[in-house]
C-alpha cells in the first residue's frame, strides 16, 4: 500500500484486513459499510490512518448542498467507505441527474469496501492514490470531503509539500499546517467556475496559529460562503478528539466582493437537522452574517461564534502578556524515568541536591493553592514528586542511575536523543501560577505557594519581576467568572467539551487594569486569597467573594473603572 503518512513504528505491511470476496458478509457490508469495516479492521490501523466516518445526516446535508448547482462531476478526495457516493446515489434515485464521481483514497482496503458496498451506482470511478501528491488537474463541479484529521508531524516530506503548495496556489501556509487544511487548499483549487464544495473538518483551524494562512486564503479568493460549527456537546465523530465544523465553499466569478460569510452553530442533533433543512431551503437565519472584510484572519474565529457578553469596552482591558509570560511545563521525554518518589530517591542513593521538587500530574494539585504542606503530603505518600536534576559533576549514585536509563534506552527516545546531554532537563524557575493545559467548563489556575517546578500537565505563568505584588490579584482574576468569558474564545476545542490552552492563548487573555482598581477592592481580593490559602474558604465561596469585584470592572463604562 502506498502511503503519504510516515509512522515511526508502522508500515502498511502491519495492517492486514481480510476482505477476500468469498469470505465477505455481504449483507452486513451493504447495510452498514462503516460498521462492517470497523469490525474487520484493527483499531490501530483506523487510528493511524485517521479513519473517522462521516455520520449519514451530515453527509446527506453536504451532498445536497453541492448538488444544488447540478454538478456533472464530483470529487471525493478522501472517500473512505463511500458515504458521500452512497448519498449521491440515493438522491439520484429520487430523481436527480446522475453526476460522475471520482472517489479517491490512499487505503485500498477501505476503498474496496466503498466499491463493493455500492455496486448499483455505475457512474463512479475509484482510485487508490495520495490526493496531496497526485497530479490531478481536471476541474470538478463539486467537491465533498471529510479529510484525515492529522497533525502536521505525521506527514512525510511535509516541508517540501507545503512549499510546493505555496508556490502552486499562492498560499502562505506554515510548516505547522495540519493535513486536513492541505486537503482543503488543494481541493478548492480543483473546483470549476460555478462549483461548490462542502468540507467537514476540525474547527481547530479557526483558533490555531497555522489557521491564519488558511483563513486568509479562503477570504482573499472569495471562496467561503458559510461555516456551520457543530457544538462541542454534540461531537460529530465520537472516536476523534476534536470538534468539527462544516465549510460551505463556492467558486463563483459573479460573487460580489462584499458577499457576506454566514456563521451558524448547531447545539445538538435535533438543532442540526432543523438548521440544515433551513440552510438548504434558504430560510436559515445565521448567528452572524459578516462581510469578508469584517472577518479578521489574525483573530481566533471562535470569538465570532461564542460571543462574550462584554460590551465594546476594549479600552478597559489589556492582554496578560503585558504583565506576565506563559511557558509550557518541563518536557522530560520519559516521565516514568525522570520523575521519582521519595522512596525511589533514597533507594537510588540520590541526594536532595540531585532532584527538584516538582508537580508531575495535575491531580497532585487539585486545589487552587498549592502549599509546602501539599508537597510534603506528596513526599510522605511516596508520590512521584521529584524531577531528576543532575548537576555539572555527577556523583557515583547519579552515574548508576543514568547507566540504568541507558540500559532502558531512555537516551534513545525522541526528546532525549535531541538533548545534550540527554539526561539534563530543561532549565526553568518555579512559576508564580500554574494553569491546566486541558479543561472542561473552566480552566484551573493554581497559586504555586510551594515554589516548585511543574511538568507539561500545567503551563507556568511568570509575572514580570517588577509586578510581583500583583501575583494574588492576577491569580484571583484568572479564576473569576469574568476571566472565564475571555478564556473560552482563546481556547482550542476538542471532543466531548474538552478544551485546550496553549501558552500563547494564555498570554492573550484579557485583563482589567489592576492599577485602577480601588484600594478596598484590592484588599478584599487579597483577603479572600489569604482565607483560601488557610483553608477557611472553599473554592466555591472564594469565587463568590471575588466575582462581584471583578464584574464591576468588567462592566464599567469607559472612564468609570472603579465603583462609585
Amino acid at each position: 500500500m502506498t502511503a503519504w503518512i510516515c509512522f515511526s513504528a508502522a508500515s502498511s505491511a502491519l495492517w492486514e484486513v481480510d476482505i477476500t470476496p468469498g469470505r465477505l458478509d455481504r449483507k452486513a457490508w451493504t447495510v452498514d459499510p462503516e460498521q462492517y469495516y470497523t469490525r474487520i479492521t484493527p483499531q490501530a490501523k483506523r487510528k493511524d490512518l485517521a479513519q473517522f466516518f462521516t455520520p449519514p445526516e451530515i453527509a446527506e446535508f453536504m451532498v445536497k448542498w453541492v448538488l444544488d448547482v447540478r454538478p456533472r462531476t464530483i470529487l471525493d478526495p478522501a472517500a473512505g467507505t463511500g458515504i458521500f457516493v452512497r448519498k449521491v446515489s440515493a438522491i439520484n434515485r429520487a430523481g436527480g441527474k446522475a453526476p460522475s464521481v471520482l472517489a479517491m483514497d490512499v487505503d485500498p482496503d477501505i476503498l474496496r469496501v466503498a466499491k463493493e458496498s455500492l455496486q448499483t451506482y455505475r457512474n463512479v470511478r475509484y482510485e487508490v492514490a495520495d490526493f496531496l501528491k497526485c497530479g490531478l488537474e481536471e476541474p470538478f463541479d463539486a467537491v465533498v470531503c471529510n479529510p484525515p484529521y492529522y497533525k502536521h508531524h505525521f506527514v512525510e516530506h511535509k516541508k517540501q509539500l507545503v512549499e510546493q503548495f505555496n508556490r502552486r496556489y499562492g498560499s502562505s501556509l506554515t510548516g505547522m499546517t495540519s493535513v486536513y487544511c492541505l486537503f482543503l487548499i488543494k481541493a478548492v483549487n480543483l473546483l470549476a467556475a460555478g462549483g461548490r464544495g462542502a468540507f467537514i473538518i476540525p474547527s481547530e483551524f479557526m483558533n490555531a496559529d497555522y489557521g491564519v494562512a488558511v483563513k486568509s486564503y479562503l477570504l482573499e479568493h472569495r471562496l467561503l460562503d458559510a461555516i456551520l460549527v457543530l457544538d462541542y456537546e454534540s461531537r460529530a465523530f465520537p472516536d476523534a478528539l476534536t470538534t468539527s465544523c462544516i465549510l460551505l465553499i463556492s467558486r463563483d466569478p459573479s460573487k460580489p466582493r462584499g458577499a457576506p460569510v454566514e456563521l451558524f452553530r448547531a447545539r445538538g442533533a435535533r438543532d442540526f437537522a432543523d438548521l440544515c433543512a433551513r440552510i438548504l431551503n434558504r430560510t436559515a437565519v445565521p448567528l452572524r452574517s459578516l462581510e469578508p472584510g469584517s472577518l479578521d484572519p489574525n483573530l481566533k474565529w471562535h470569538n465570532y461564534f461564542y460571543t462574550a457578553r462584554r460590551r465594546d469596552h476594549s479600552d478597559l482591558f489589556s492582554p496578560l502578556e503585558s504583565l506576565a509570560r506563559c511557558s509550557r511545563g518541563i518536557a522530560t521525554g520519559s516521565n516514568e524515568y525522570f520523575t521519582l518518589s521519595e522512596l525511589e530517591r533514597k533507594q537510588g542513593g540520590l541526594s536532595e541536591d540531585e532532584v527538584r521538587a516538582c508537580v508531575t500530574k495535575s491531580a497532585q494539585a487539585g486545589e487552587l493553592v498549592f502549599t509546602a504542606r501539599d508537597f510534603e503530603r506528596l513526599r510522605t505518600c511516596n508520590k512521584k514528586c521529584y524531577l531528576l536534576y543532575p548537576g555539572g559533576e555527577l556523583t557515583p549514585a547519579m552515574r548508576r542511575y543514568l547507566a540504568r536509563g541507558e540500559r532502558l534506552a531512555v537516551h534513545e527516545k525522541f526528546l532525549t536523543r535531541n538533548r545534550h546531554p540527554w539526561y539534563r532537563p530543561e532549565q526553568r524557575l518555579p512559576a508564580d501560577i500554574w494553569v491546566t493545559v486541558f479543561y472542561r467548563g473552566r480552566p484551573r489556575f493554581v497559586l504555586n505557594e510551594a515554589r516548585i517546578l511543574n511538568l507539561t500537565t500545567f503551563h507556568g505563568i511568570y509575572l514580570h519581576p517588577s509586578l510581583s505584588s500583583l501575583r494574588e490579584i492576577l491569580f484571583a482574576y484568572l479564576n473569576s467568572s469574568l476571566c472565564t468569558e475571555f478564556i473560552r474564545p482563546q481556547s482550542r476545542e476538542y471532543g466531548g467539551g474538552l478544551l485546550k490552552l496553549e501558552p500563547r492563548d494564555v498570554e492573550r487573555i484579557l485583563l482589567p487594569e489592576f492599577a485602577k482598581m480601588s484600594g478596598p477592592d484590592l484588599d478584599a481580593v487579597r483577603d479572600a486569597v489569604a482565607l483560601l490559602r488557610e483553608g477557611r474558604l472553599d473554592t466555591g465561596r472564594f469565587l463568590e467573594s471575588i466575582d462581584p469585584v471583578f464584574e464591576r470592572y468588567g462592566n464599567a463604562p469607559s472612564g468609570e473603572h472603579s465603583p462609585a
